[in-house]
C-alpha cells in the first residue's frame, strides 16, 4: 500500500447567518475534530492514485472539506468516533489474520512441492542410481521421511485445527458491517433532516447525535459483541441487513447535501475500489495462469523427448521422464495456490461489481427524482452486500490443504 500523504486538518467554514424571521439562539458551532491525515478521493471511477488506500480506512477523507459539510459535522458526534475507534480496533488484527493464514498457506504448498520433488528424485535414481549415490543414503531417505510426516502433518493441522480463515470471515464481516452501517447512514432522512435546526441555516448536532449514538449502540449490540452468530445468519440468507431506516430528507438543503455526499463516499469510492481490485486480480489471475500453463506444456515436452531417449540412447534426455513429472508438478501447485485464493472467482466478482456501481452511478447522476435516487442508493447498497457475500462464500471454500 501506499503510503499516506502528509497531515493536514481541514478548515472549518465560518457558519452562514440566519436570515429571515424570529432571531433565535446560534447554535454552538461544530468543532473541527482532530483525526488522522485525510485520504485524497479518486476524481473518476476509472482511476486509482497512489496515495488512496482502498479498504484500510471507513470515513474516506477528503482534502477539501469544505465540499462536504455534513462529513464535517457529523465527524465530531461521538457515536462517530466510537465507529472509527472500533474499525480501527479490529481492521489491523484482520490483515494480521489473513496475512498469517495465507503464509501458512504457502508454506504447506513449498512443503508439498519439495517433498514431491524430492520422491520424483528418487524415482529418477533407480534408473540413474550409479550417478546419483547419495541417493543411497539412509539419512538422507530418513531426512525425506521426517519431511514427508512434518508435511502430512501441517496439512492436518490447516484442515481441522487451524481457525485463522474463520477468525479471517469473522473480522472481515465485523469491520464491513461497520463500513456498511456508516454507508447506510446516509440513506436515513428522517435521522439526516435533524441535523438543520428550524430557524438556522447551519448544521447542528443538537438533536442529530443523540438519535445517532441510540443507533450506533443498537448496532453494537446486535452485531460487535456478538459477529459469530451474525456471520452465520448472513452467509446463509440471501437479504440485506439494514441498519437504518430508508427515507428521502425532507429539507431541500439537507437533500442536496446527502446525495452529494452520499455519491462521494459510497458511489465514488466503491467504484474505485471495485476498479482497483479487479485490476490487480486480473493481472494476478493471468499471471498465474500463464505460469500453470506453461508448466504444463514443457510437461508435455519433457514427456516427448523421454521417448527419445530409448529411441537416440543420449544421456542428456535420460532426465526427460523426471523432468517431466516435475513440471507437471509444479502447474499443479500454481493451480492449488490459484484455486486456495479463489484468483478467479474474486476476479469475475470485482470485475463485475466495478460494471454495476459505475453503472448506478452514472443513473445516480442524471436522476432527478428523489425517489429514484433513494432506489439508486438502496441497489448499491444491496450490491455491496452481495459482494460482502460472494467475497465470504470463496474464502470459505478456498483451501490451501486437502
Amino acid at each position: 500500500m501506499a503510503d499516506q500523504p502528509p497531515a493536514s486538518t481541514p478548515a472549518a467554514s465560518d457558519p452562514p447567518l440566519a436570515t429571515g424571521g424570529p432571531v433565535a439562539p446560534t447554535p454552538a458551532p461544530v468543532p473541527t475534530p482532530m483525526l488522522r491525515a485525510p485520504l485524497l478521493l479518486p476524481q473518476s471511477t476509472g482511476g486509482s492514485p497512489s496515495h488512496y488506500i482502498h479498504n484500510r480506512d471507513i470515513l474516506f477523507y477528503v482534502e477539501d472539506m469544505s465540499t462536504l459539510e455534513i462529513l464535517k459535522c457529523i465527524y465530531a458526534c461521538p457515536a462517530i468516533q466510537s465507529v472509527i475507534q472500533t474499525f480501527e480496533e479490529e481492521d489491523p488484527k484482520v490483515i494480521k489474520i489473513k496475512a498469517t493464514y495465507q503464509i501458512a498457506g504457502r508454506t504447506f504448498i513449498f512443503a508439498s512441492g519439495l517433498v514431491l520433488s524430492l520422491a520424483i528424485l528418487n524415482l529418477q535414481g533407480m534408473e540413474l542410481g550409479q550417478q546419483m549415490p547419495w541417493l543411497e543414503s539412509p539419512i538422507y531417505h530418513l531426512a525425506l521421511a521426517m519431511l514427508s510426516l512434518l508435511t502430512i502433518c501441517f496439512a492436518v493441522y490447516l484442515e481441522y485445527f487451524d481457525h485463522r480463515r474463520e477468525d479471517w470471515l469473522k473480522g472481515r464481516f465485523l469491520t464491513e458491517s461497520i463500513r456498511q452501517w456508516y454507508g447506510q447512514l446516509f440513506l436515513d432522512g428522517t435521522l439526516m433532516d435533524l441535523l438543520k435546526a428550524p430557524a438556522h441555516e447551519s448544521l447542528t448536532l443538537d438533536q442529530f447525535q443523540p438519535e445517532l449514538q441510540r443507533c450506533w449502540e443498537r448496532f453494537y449490540a446486535d452485531i460487535v459483541v456478538d459477529p459469530i452468530a451474525q456471520l452465520e445468519s448472513f452467509m446463509d440468507s440471501g437479504l440485506i441487513t439494514w441498519h437504518h431506516k430508508q427515507s428521502s430528507p425532507t429539507n431541500p438543503a439537507i437533500q442536496h447535501l446527502v446525495y452529494h455526499n452520499y455519491e462521494v463516499i459510497r458511489f465514488q469510492t466503491q467504484a474505485s475500489y471495485f476498479d482497483s481490485k479487479a485490476r490487480t486480480y486480473r493481472e494476478l489471475d493471468q499471471r498465474t495462469k500463464a505460469f500453470a500453463n506453461t508448466f504444463f506444456f514443457l510437461a508435455l515436452t519433457a514427456s516427448f523427448t523421454e521417448a527419445g531417449y530409448y529411441l537416440l540412447n543420449h544421456e542428456f534426455l535420460a532426465w526427460s521422464a523426471g523432468a517431466a513429472l516435475l513440471f507437471a508438478l509444479l502447474s499443479l501447485l500454481v493451480r492449488i495456490y490459484r484455486s486456495a485464493l479463489g484468483i478467479p472467482e474474486l476476479c469475475e466478482n470485482f470485475q463485475s461489481k466495478w460494471v454495476a456501481v459505475v453503472a448506478l452511478q452514472t443513473a445516480f447522476k442524471v436522476a432527478s427524482d428523489d425517489a429514484v435516487k433513494l432506489d439508486l442508493m438502496k441497489s448499491l447498497e444491496h450490491l455491496a452486500t452481495e459482494e460482502l457475500r460472494t467475497f465470504l462464500h470463496i474464502v470459505r471454500k478456498s483451501n490451501f490443504s486437502f
